[in-house]
């Protein structure tokens, strides 16, 4: 696994607070940083900001309006949720 440096995740911290998405604050620390940017080094920052309290990353399945749209039911002769 690839190590990144304390400068780098400082980097993404930096764009991050600054109101930058997480996408987007790792292609900019990527393109500063001279590292070749994927969806995996975007999962890792994610993790780590979510680890150290940064970003509220929620799971979508545990929110009430997801648990209430759960329980709906679809009438296809009329084509919408009853």
């Amino acid at each position: 696994m690839k190590k990144y440096t304390q400068e780098f995740k400082d980097s993404v911290l930096k764009y991050f607070l600054n109101g930058n998405s997480i996408t987007t604050s790792c292609i900019t620390a990527c393109t500063e940083h001279g590292v070749n940017y994927n969806d995996g080094v975007r999962r890792k920052a994610s993790r780590w900001l979510e680890k150290n309290n940064v970003s509220n990353n929620i799971e979508l399945e545990k929110t009430d309006v997801f648990q209430e749209a759960k329980k709906k039911v679809f009438d296809n002769y009329k084509k919408r949720c009853r």
